[in-house]
């Protein structure tokens, strides 16, 4: 990309963000926000009174992050019948997707799961005021354990990944699907969201009887990180009947019984008003 053309980029950016998000967020998160490392806070409202989201990042460190909240991701349209009640969110790094989740639906129940312990102090930062909201800080994982921390070698905070493997590194605890499904009192899964940077292939291995309880799923396609792992996820998956679409990044499947719809959006889909 040409020096003009990332400067048209970042023009576009930043007027996109004042108009869905307001001025001051627009400009903590679009100026100069690749020049320092200090934490911001943006400051958004939902459609509930009362209800906020508070989204602390690190400056330059999350730069990646913040382009969730300008680029195209996924939304899932319920309806008032059969509302999205539960959410887990597996891989939340700081919570990127958490706040898009609770923006979105602003009275469902929320389980944030990241295993980096640096940007667990962040996402706890950000969603332990939300009653709501769980952080669990640990991997997700076929069974309840303790795994291996792999750092990214390059620094890259949403590259981070987690072996079964014994090899010097940060101890982590792992928890099962349906162990965090226990923590809240869950029957079912509303929306189980997958990005656990190549775990997904150890999580769909074995102990899979959870699957019956999601009624819908999202991920990349994790086969950068571990071959062979979509081709599993869909075996695990075929005594259902399920409705697919890619959108951005991930492949978001929904229950065909259901009545709900995914669709494509740019940031944050919702009726809230900026603070």
């Amino acid at each position: 990309m040409s020096y003009f053309e990332s400067k048209i980029l970042k023009l576009w950016q930043f007027f996109f963000c004042l108009r869905n998000y307001g001025w001051r967020n627009a400009l903590l998160m679009t100026v100069r926000v690749g020049s320092t490392q200090s934490s911001r806070t943006l400051l958004f409202r939902t459609s509930l009174p009362g209800r906020k989201v508070n989204f602390t990042f690190r400056g330059k460190t999350d730069l990646g992050v913040l382009s969730h909240f300008y680029k195209e991701g996924f939304y899932i349209q319920d309806t008032s019948d059969l509302p999205i009640r539960t959410i887990l969110d597996c891989g939340a790094n700081i919570g990127d997707e958490t706040a898009r989740f609770r923006m979105h639906y602003p009275d469902a129940e929320i389980i944030a799961v990241e295993a980096d312990p640096d940007n667990a102090e962040v996402l706890k930062k950000s969603f332990a005021p939300d009653p709501l909201t769980t952080v669990v800080e640990g991997a997700v994982w076929h069974e309840d354990t303790e795994l291996t921390l792999c750092k990214h070698e390059g620094g890259n905070p949403e590259a981070s990944s987690v072996t079964a493997e014994s090899q010097q590194g940060i101890k982590v605890r792992a928890l099962s699907i349906p162990s965090l499904m226990k923590q809240r009192g869950w029957s079912q899964i509303d929306i189980l969201k997958l990005d656990i940077e190549g775990a997904e292939y150890d999580l769909f291995k074995t102990n899979t009887q959870w699957l019956n309880s999601v009624q819908s799923l999202v991920f990349e396609v994790p086969d950068s990180e571990r071959p062979g792992t979509l081709q599993l996820i869909f075996e695990r998956l075929r005594e259902s009947a399920w409705t697919g679409v890619a959108i951005g990044e991930c492949l978001v499947l929904i229950r065909r019984e259901l009545p709900w719809k995914a669709e494509q959006v740019i940031g944050i889909k919702s009726t809230a008003k900026p603070r």
